[in-house]
């Protein structure tokens, strides 16, 4: 069967019920889609997948990596210019909300993969706060005088994350 004589498949279909590999029925030729409930795009570019047929099966990797843009948190306070150490305090609350982003932050601290994933183990079970709290800390310890609210708070932008920018604007430690 040449690829012109291949039954066709709604990528809309494949990304709604979560396709993760089609297989050719030899009988008949059309594609028989083997589904997931992981999936939870709302369309799919089957011109921007691999694909690969192997004893009748495609099996399709999706480009994820324009599937969901997160949205810029904007600072509302100036960004700040001081040369001064984070505070405890200041660290406590950035820990509390990096989230998600904890990696990002550990490689605009220019902290290896294999680092980040160690202070990770390190700190297994315990809530993902501290994993963040420990790279800080290590980022602190290694940077010494360099390791200013200023540079923090240019890493944050950088993750457009001016939320976390703006916990560093303030001088006072309460």
């Amino acid at each position: 069967m040449s690829d012109d004589d291949m039954p066709e498949i709604s990528s809309t279909e494949i990304a709604r019920q979560g396709v993760r590999k089609i297989t050719i029925d030899p009988r008949t030729g059309n594609p028989v889609p083997s589904f997931t409930a992981e999936t939870r795009f709302t369309k799919v570019n089957i011109q921007n997948a691999q694909n690969v047929v192997n004893r009748g099966t495609l099996n399709v990797t999706v480009d994820k990596s324009g599937a969901r843009k997160k949205k810029a948190v904007l600072n509302k306070k100036p960004v700040t210019e001081s040369g001064s150490r984070p505070t405890q305090n200041q660290l406590m609350d950035i820990k509390d909300r990096v989230g998600a982003d904890w990696k990002d932050m550990g490689r605009r601290l220019e902290f290896d993969d294999a680092v980040l994933e160690q202070i990770q183990l390190e700190n297994h079970p315990l809530p993902l706060g501290e994993t963040i709290y420990q790279i800080l800390r290590k980022w602190l310890q290694r940077e010494n005088e360099r390791a200013t609210r200023k540079r923090l708070a240019a890493v944050f932008m950088k993750l457009e994350r001016g939320d976390l920018a703006d916990l560093l604007a303030d001088d006072t430690d309460d």
